[in-house]
């Protein structure tokens, strides 16, 4: 199989959580742009300098909201259309209590959509309380 229908096989599926990594961003954020052919969702990219983005084939909306993990993890629970959010180097704000359990609550379908999380990252160390779950 190739990458493109590794990643259609884990979005229809409604994988959880995706845990890729790379020192190409650019690349793997392609690669899910690609997969929006294959799939319909929502594809979003969170980084802490630029925040919440809507990014799709032929378009990037401005970011919503502030560039700050809680603030994303929380717009992804409110969010009401279920989505892919690409979070790049989201993994040091996992040494958070606050931000595991909000990341886990979403793992875990509590009081949100059906989302797909990727963490992207160049070496992604996940806590022992998510590493089962990626």
């Amino acid at each position: 199989m190739s990458e493109l229908q590794d990643l259609s096989a884990l979005i229809r599926a409604n994988t959880p959580l995706i845990v890729i990594e790379t020192q190409d961003e650019a690349r793997i954020v392609e690669l899910f742009r690609q997969t929006l052919m294959h799939v319909w969702r929502a594809l979003h990219r969170w980084s802490i300098t630029e925040g919440l983005r809507r990014i799709d084939l032929d378009r990037e909306d401005p970011p919503v909201g502030p560039p700050d993990a809680s603030a994303a993890l929380q717009m992804i629970r409110q969010a009401d259309q279920r989505g892919v959010y690409l979070l790049l180097d989201f993994h040091p704000y996992l040494g958070y209590a606050s931000h595991q359990r909000a990341l886990r609550d979403l793992i875990q379908r509590r009081h949100s959509e059906p989302h797909v999380l990727v963490l992207i990252g160049a070496k992604v160390e996940l806590p022992a309380e998510l590493e089962a779950l990626a």
